[in-house]
């Protein structure tokens, strides 16, 4: 316990002074920046289209700053990175190294239990390595055509055979002031519970569809629907398919702030009705951009789950549950490449079953670098 609250002071130290250095750089800046926009004017390299081409940029930035669809696919082990603003290289590599911890890894696997047992509290340590390439295949004034791979191996400690891999592939068309990516997301093998000391793992596969639009200067418009099929190693009768829509709205209030609000619906269909569920969810959203130097992001998620079995004899018979999530990510560009990516993400599960309600939390701070800068 105490090496988890001087990791948890030590990351939060680190954060705080980034973001305060990245902060006073950019307004430091602000004036050199300035003038070197006036020199490519007198040189007449700037142009009307390029000043378009930046705020289009800008914004562009701003949209994918909220969490994205394909990091809450189920079986996700842990978040990705949002794409930084676009620049003049038509490639870019991003590698990253992330530790992270879980308070309860187990139980917030809850969409499984062994056996109808509640798997120990288990707290784990987890470092994240990561690698993400993008190519745009098509770059047009207001139209780019972008693919990408991200592969993330996650090691644990103390935690034998727990190691695991995240792979997301997606194609993305931004033609402004719309927005569609498609994408597909998996992790192969996680380990979910221990039952009678045999490790159970799982498989998830998944596919998203997701569009924005921005509707003015202001207003922001987000739609998405999301399949994924998780299966298990054993107790396949709790194998499932879960659907999700997901919407949201956003108001840009100034750079510094643009809260938004949306909903959820989610329906899990397993190979035995005593495991499917709906569960539908209100979200509000908040966004930040600190001079283009630093980028938070904050959700908070009510949700309700409802079991649906009608059989007066299953274990999920009239089981209801509300949980409250929270989530905070930000990114501090450090310069050279180099930048800081911190989140925190806290569950607290509240069921009428007393045995199947549980807290946690997870948080990790990574150091990243993208190249061409």
């Amino acid at each position: 316990m105490r090496n988890m609250k001087t990791l948890a002071v030590a990351l939060a130290c680190a954060a705080l002074a980034a973001f305060a250095t990245a902060v006073t750089a950019a307004s430091g800046g602000h004036e050199s920046q300035s003038n070197a926009n006036s020199n490519r004017g007198a040189q007449g390299r700037t142009t009307s289209s390029d000043r378009n081409a930046n705020g289009a940029e800008k914004e562009e930035r701003e949209d994918r700053s909220t969490h994205a669809t394909q990091d809450e696919g189920p079986g996700r082990s842990a978040p990705a990175r949002g794409r930084p603003s676009a620049d003049e290289s038509r490639y870019h590599f991003e590698m990253g190294v992330m530790p992270r911890y879980i308070s309860n890894y187990f139980q917030t696997q809850d969409d499984f239990n062994a056996g109808g047992t509640v798997t120990p509290i288990k707290s784990v340590y987890v470092t994240t390595v990561s690698g993400n390439f993008e190519y745009d295949l098509m770059r047009k004034d207001r139209e780019r055509l972008t693919a990408g791979l991200r592969a993330r191996r996650n090691f644990f400690k103390d935690l034998p055979g727990a190691d695991s891999t995240d792979v997301d592939v997606w194609l993305d068309y931004d033609f402004q002031p719309n927005r569609l990516r498609f994408g597909y997301f998996g992790t192969p093998r996680r380990l979910i519970s221990v039952f009678s000391g045999r490790n159970i793992y799982g498989q998830t596969n998944g596919f998203t569809a997701e569009y924005q639009r921005r509707l003015s200067r202001t207003w922001r418009a987000r739609g998405s629907y999301v399949f994924s099929r998780q299966t298990f190693s054993e107790f396949n009768e709790r194998d499932l398919s879960i659907h999700q829509v997901n919407g949201d709205v956003r108001y840009r209030v100034s750079r510094y702030f643009s809260p938004g609000a949306g909903f959820e619906y989610q329906r899990g269909n397993a190979e035995s009705e005593n495991f499917s569920y709906t569960r539908p969810a209100l979200v509000l959203l908040a966004t930040s951009d600190v001079k283009g130097v630093a980028y938070m992001s904050f959700r908070y998620r009510f949700s309700k789950r409802d079991y649906i079995t009608a059989d007066t004899t299953s274990s999920n018979f009239g089981r209801e549950e509300t949980r409250h999530d929270v989530s905070f990510y930000s990114t501090v560009k450090l310069g050279g490449g180099f930048s800081l990516f911190g989140f925190y993400y806290h569950t607290d599960n509240n069921s009428n079953l007393a045995s199947r309600s549980f807290n946690s939390y997870e948080t990790g701070l990574g150091l990243f670098y993208r190249f061409p800068r």
